[in-house]
């Protein structure tokens, strides 16, 4: 058997376009270094990048995204998370004059 190191820390790096963000995208990577022991005349490893086409804010840094699949001779050998490198919040929208109007006669509306 040998040590085969599938992915350094943080050298697996993708960005995931975020809806309603305050940043258009979020880039999300491997937060730690993945290695498994194989044969040593193990077969060709492949790897499966898992991720949403895009993500909803609020989203923290650190929350997993997705995931990495590593498989060997069609079995899976190894998988690691792929979480957000930094926190997006939602982008606050600038409320019109009507929708004010509306929102101040709601609360009113609410009381009684």
């Amino acid at each position: 058997y040998e040590s085969v190191r599938l992915a350094e820390k943080e050298a697996l790096c993708f960005a995931v376009p975020v809806i309603g963000g305050v940043e258009a995208v979020v880039s999300v990577t491997n937060p730690t270094e993945i290695c498994v022991a194989m044969r040593k005349n193990h077969g060709e490893i492949r790897q499966s990048v898992e991720l949403p086409r895009w993500a909803a804010p609020t989203i923290e840094q650190g929350q997993q995204l997705g995931r990495v699949v590593y498989t060997c001779n069609g079995e899976e050998i190894a998988e690691v998370p792929l979480v957000a490198t930094k926190k997006v919040d939602k982008k606050r929208t600038k409320q019109g004059i009507f929708q004010r109007i509306v929102a101040f006669f709601r609360l009113f509306n609410n009381k009684s």
